[in-house]
């Protein structure tokens, strides 16, 4: 009996995740071959408003009785935002950074497009309603995303910053920062996991003003880094530049590439304050560029991004200091 009862209520569920999966595949293949660069994947029509039709459509082809559960309203989704994540990944549209910053957005929106759909439809059971309102839902992400393709991109600069205490004299902490040597330690960080490429070294042609800081990271990118305030044992900056054509293709997805359409990398800092214990305090800031519709969004990871790549390099820098004085 509880089998049967399972059965009938499961049964229902592939006619709208298979739907739901599909309109989402299209949807990306119809950016990829008629937008210039996937241009229209980064607008909010594709971001925001595509998980919202993909858990709508969900729900719109599901039976009535799933349709009164609110568990199945807000989760049913969930497994269509999956699988449409999964092919993206098997058919590499997306790396996992890209993947993992979408997340919390698709589960989130999904949920919110399968609640709609079920209050609409279960409010009215006109079949004529549930026709106009799948057409009108699957239509709103390629036209918002093809209008918003003809806007200038909004731009923000953003400033993170951060700082260790170091057991060291400022000579040892000074020599450590101007120049690093390949780095062999273990480089924890959230980003690293998820292919983020971790610093290998870092190289300075003239200790002074003008001269260039070439920091090396895995597969192939590279940050020339030109000094632009040089204090000795007291604060180091430099402007940062990255050529995207110069970094290999499968280093960074399209979406997150430093020096990028969409986000930059600008200038970085360092600076040594003694604290009355003696130790130094390492601060280590920075400054990058995001250009995308949803900044706000993009933002918070972004910050994030900075903040776990600048305290993995402290730690290397703190880790070297005290041990190898």
């Amino acid at each position: 009996m509880g089998n049967s009862l399972f059965l009938r209520f499961i049964r229902p569920v592939w006619p709208g995740v298979l739907a739901g999966l599909a309109y989402g595949i299209v949807m990306q293949l119809m950016a990829r071959i008629g937008s210039e660069d996937s241009k229209v994947l980064m607008t909010l029509g594709y971001i925001f408003v595509l998980p919202l039709a993909m858990g709508s459509l969900t729900l719109i082809l599901a039976g009535a009785e799933q349709r009164e559960s609110w568990a199945y309203r807000i989760m049913m989704p969930w497994l269509t935002t999956a699988l449409s994540m999964v092919v993206a990944y098997i058919w590499q549209w997306e790396g996992s950074i890209c993947l993992i910053l979408g997340l919390p957005v698709y589960l989130t929106l999904s949920s919110i497009g399968g609640i709609l759909a079920a209050i609409v439809l279960t409010s009215n059971r006109d079949p004529k309603l549930k026709l106009s309102f799948a057409l009108l839902i699957v239509a709103i992400p390629p036209i918002m995303g093809e209008t918003e393709i003809r806007l200038p991109l909004p731009t923000e600069h953003f400033h993170t910053a951060t700082f260790i205490d170091i057991n060291a004299d400022s000579q040892t902490v000074w020599k450590n920062i101007i120049r690093v040597p390949k780095i062999t330690e273990n480089q924890r960080g959230f980003f690293y996991r998820l292919g983020f490429p971790k610093p290998v070294e870092a190289t300075l042609s003239a200790e002074r003003v003008g001269g260039v800081r070439q920091a090396s990271f895995e597969r192939g990118l590279v940050f020339i880094e030109t000094v632009h305030e040089w204090k000795p044992m007291r604060s180091i900056a430099f402007h940062i530049q990255v050529d995207p054509r110069a970094t290999p293709l499968d280093t960074l997805d399209e979406h997150v590439t430093v020096g990028g359409r969409y986000f930059d990398v600008l200038n970085g800092r360092y600076e040594m304050e003694t604290l009355p214990t003696g130790k130094i305090r390492l601060h280590l800031s920075s400054d990058h560029r995001l250009s995308t519709s949803f900044n706000w969004y993009a933002s918070l990871w972004s910050k994030f991004l900075m903040r776990d790549i600048q305290s993995s390099i402290l730690d290397v820098i703190k880790l070297r200091c005290e041990n190898n004085p």
